[in-house]
């Protein structure tokens, strides 16, 4: 996203965090896969026929950048309480653990941006 404005320091700093965030734990969930045997996706192509997360039009304002990206937190977290319960039905505490720990994190980042926005 394209931040401008006088919440330029702010929420540039947030964004980065949540970017740098979401990118290690792709990298751990790849690796939960690639530990289980399967394949995780490697390619941007692969990446982008499966996600379910729409790309910003880098154009928004911040208060809607803020918005779009509680959104896709939320779609986010719903995805994690989808892998928790194959997970749990798999019997796969370790994936299951991964998961919850990182849902937690989202959850208090969710509820700080909705703090941000009212």
């Amino acid at each position: 996203m394209h931040v401008k404005g006088t919440n330029f320091f702010r929420l540039h700093a947030k964004f980065e965090e949540l970017y740098n965030e979401v990118t290690e734990q792709m990298d751990a969930i790849a690796e939960r896969m690639l530990a289980l045997k399967w394949t995780p996706a490697a390619s941007l192509k692969e990446y982008l026929d499966l996600a379910t997360i729409q790309e910003a039009t880098g154009k928004e304002k911040p208060q809607a950048m803020v918005q779009h990206v509680l959104e896709d937190l939320a779609t986010l977290t719903e995805a994690y309480n989808e892998g928790i319960g194959l997970a749990d039905q798999a019997e796969d505490n370790v994936t299951s653990d991964l998961l919850t720990g990182y849902l937690g994190k989202w959850e208090k980042q969710m509820w700080m941006l909705r703090a941000y926005l009212d």
